[in-house]
């Protein structure tokens, strides 16, 4: 039997190895940490750390000292917000002793900058040129580095933001003498917990600030009212004209369709509800022309299928498509497929529509074995994706992964992992010049995870 009744223990926690800091950011939750401390009188006893609601359980070793390893797993499900780390020793006695401190966890609800967009330079040899923009979750006296670049010249700035959230910096100099829109603006800053936001476009274009999920939600749900509305409008139209004519029924039938989907109109679309909005045969001409095999050359697509065309030419159609070992093609109107497999070869995914948003992050495997993305020519079409799915898509992980597209189409790059996105240079592909972007959680020398984007498509890094 163990007797302890004098001698108590005594616990502590080494400030530093909370975070650094006291700051939990993503990278920090992209990795195990280690927390540890020493403890007096209680060699072999037990240490009990509770984190944030979580206890890791270790022992203190013979020269007192005691650490436990936190899994990114445990981290990263740290809500954002202050926690306590509580710490409790107990010696073989039963006696024990507690200390404990606080931490802010920021994982979750990340900072991210935007860029005004410039559409005009006259005058800026004589006035500069002022490069501006709205923040999100960074603070008033954060530093913000802008840097403007174009034909291998570049000039960093810094700005303060504002008590509005907003930075500002004005340029002079001889970069100015041969500047266009076209100029790359990079903008980044760091939250007091060490996050980084960064973003990457044109002067023409700027970037605008992501929409908060709350926002989108309001939107969404502003949008199904409308359409609810509308709908209901058609069916009070389609009513009172029954009297009428069977034509003009039809027709406020076909317009009540075109509400419902009108998130998402295509040329085919358009064309379809033209049609049916002249006659009840039309209508059906339109209904037969969409079990109609597709032609090679034809861009036209059903919404929710998926067309490909294989390398020797044929065209297949359907909600999950696998590529042959050629060079295929394949095309999505929007993102209800089931599954799409490039096979081998060099694929390409097209999004063939507007307002379309790829989220490779959420997709898991329903999209593998591409090389090359095309966001289309709609202008409005964006791509999300993380390191795990820039290694991952591709045949193998030693091909390049190209993205391409519009003046105003988007690329979000998520961190995560323990790393951070960031543009390490440009390559030249068939002529066309991509930015080079790489994940730090992947060292310098390997490459495997580099992203090409397609210059002057808008890239935010969140």
């Amino acid at each position: 039997m163990i007797v302890g009744t004098h001698v108590t223990p005594t616990v502590t926690l080494t400030n530093a190895s909370v975070f650094t800091d006291h700051y939990l950011n993503l990278a920090e939750a992209g990795a195990a940490q280690t927390l540890s401390g020493t403890a007096t009188n209680a060699v072999g006893g037990t240490v009990a750390v509770n984190i944030a609601g979580t206890v890791y359980n270790t022992t203190v070793g013979s020269n007192g000292s005691w650490s436990v390893s936190v899994p990114s797993s445990g981290l990263s499900a740290i809500a954002d917000g202050s926690h306590t780390v509580a710490v409790t020793v107990t010696d073989r006695a039963g006696n024990s002793a507690s200390t404990s401190t606080s931490f802010t966890a920021v994982t979750h609800s990340l900072p991210a900058v935007g860029v005004d967009a410039v559409t005009s330079l006259v005058n800026v040899l004589l006035t500069g040129l002022t490069i501006s923009g709205g923040t999100l979750r960074l603070a008033t006296g954060t530093t913000v580095s802008i840097t403007l670049s174009q034909n291998g010249q570049s000039q960093t700035q810094t700005a303060v933001i504002d008590a509005n959230g907003r930075y500002s910096a004005k340029f002079t100099g001889g970069l100015l003498t041969t500047l266009n829109l076209g100029a790359l603006v990079t903008v980044a800053a760091v939250d007091a917990a060490g996050n980084t936001a960064t973003t990457s476009t044109t002067l023409l274009l700027g970037s605008l600030l992501p929409v908060s999920s709350t926002v989108a939600a309001a939107s969404l749900m502003a949008v199904a009212a409308d359409d609810s509305l509308a709908v209901a409008s058609t069916d009070t139209s389609s009513t009172s004209s029954k009297t009428s004519t069977t034509t003009e029924e039809s027709s406020s039938t076909a317009h009540a369709v075109a509400a419902v989907h009108s998130t998402l109109v295509t040329d085919s679309d358009t064309s379809s509800t033209d049609a049916a909005t002249t006659s009840t045969s039309a209508t059906t001409s339109t209904a037969a022309a969409a079990t109609t095999p597709v032609e090679a050359d034809s861009d036209a697509y059903t919404i929710g299928g998926v067309t490909i065309t294989l390398a020797d030419g044929q065209v297949l159609h359907g909600d999950s498509v696998t590529g042959s070992s050629g060079n295929d093609t394949i095309s999505v109107g929007s993102m209800d497929f089931s599954h799409i497999d490039g096979g081998a070869g060099t694929d390409t995914l097209v999004l063939n529509g507007e307002h379309l948003t790829l989220d490779l992050t959420s997709l898991g495997l329903k999209v593998e074995h591409i090389e090359i993305i095309d966001l289309g020519s709609a202008g409005n079409n964006s791509i999300k994706l993380d390191l795990n799915e820039a290694l991952n898509i591709t045949d193998k992980q030693t091909d390049d992964l190209l993205i391409k597209g519009t003046l105003g189409d988007q690329v979000t790059l998520a961190n995560g992992d323990g790393g951070i996105w960031a543009t390490t240079g440009q390559r030249t592909v068939g002529g066309q010049t991509y930015d080079v972007y790489h994940n730090s959680a992947l060292s310098s020398e390997n490459t495997l995870g580099d992203v090409l984007i397609q210059h002057n498509l808008q890239v935010h890094v969140i």
